[in-house]
C-alpha cells in the first residue's frame, strides 16, 4: 500500500483543466481538423474566385481581403486557449470550489484508491478508473470524461514510492484504461 499526503493547488488544477480542454490528443486533433476545415473553405472560395476570372484584375484590396480570410481561419485557435485560461481562473477563484484544494490523504492498494479530505471520504474500485494519463508532474486518473483524480508527483517521498505506485497501477488498471493511455501517447 502507498499512502500520499498532498494538496492540489490552483496551478495543479489549471494544468489538469488545460490538459483536458486543450492538451489531450483528441482535442489537438479536433483543433487541427477545425483549422483545416476553415482554411479549406477559404481555399475553395479562392478556387471559385480564380475560375470566375477574379484574379484578372488583382488589386491591393483583393490581396488584403485574401490575407484577412486566411487570418480568420486561425482566430479560433488563439481565442480558445484564452477562453480556457479564463475558465480556469473562474473555477479556481470561485469559493464554491474550495473543496478542490483541500489537504488530501490518498492510499492506493490492490483493492483500490481511498481518498480522504475534510469534506470527502471516498473509495474507488480500480474498475472505476476509465483512463490514466501521466505528465512529467502529474498522474490523472479519470473517473469519467471530464473528472479525474489529480495526483501531483511531488507527493511521493522518493523514487521507490513512485515506482511502487506505478506497479500498483499496472497491476490493477483495466486493459481499456491502459489502452487509452497508450493511444494518447502514440503520437509523442
Amino acid at each position: 500500500m502507498i499512502s500520499l499526503h498532498y494538496t492540489v493547488t490552483k496551478e495543479d488544477y489549471g494544468s489538469f483543466y488545460t490538459f483536458v480542454m486543450w492538451g489531450a490528443s483528441d482535442r489537438k486533433k479536433q483543433r487541427i481538423k477545425n483549422i483545416l476545415k476553415q482554411t479549406g473553405f477559404v481555399l475553395l472560395f479562392l478556387l471559385v474566385y480564380f475560375f470566375a476570372g477574379g484574379f484578372k484584375y488583382i488589386t491591393n484590396s483583393t490581396i488584403i481581403i485574401i490575407l484577412l480570410m486566411f487570418a480568420t481561419s486561425f482566430i479560433p485557435l488563439f481565442g480558445s486557449k484564452a477562453n480556457i485560461d479564463k475558465q480556469i481562473e473562474e473555477i479556481t477563484e470561485d469559493v464554491d470550489n474550495n473543496s478542490l484544494f483541500e489537504e488530501t490523504f490518498l492510499s492506493a492498494s490492490d483493492t483500490g484508491l481511498n481518498i480522504k479530505t475534510t469534506t470527502v471520504d471516498v473509495k474507488y474500485e480500480w474498475i472505476a478508473i476509465i483512463k490514466k494519463n501521466e505528465s512529467p508532474e502529474y498522474y490523472f486518473l479519470f473517473v469519467n470524461a471530464m473528472q479525474a483524480i489529480i495526483i501531483p508527483k511531488r507527493a511521493f517521498k522518493n523514487n521507490e514510492e513512485k515506482t511502487a505506485f506505478d506497479k500498483i497501477l499496472s497491476r490493477n488498471l483495466s486493459f481499456e484504461a491502459e489502452l487509452k493511455e497508450d493511444i494518447l501517447h502514440a503520437g509523442k
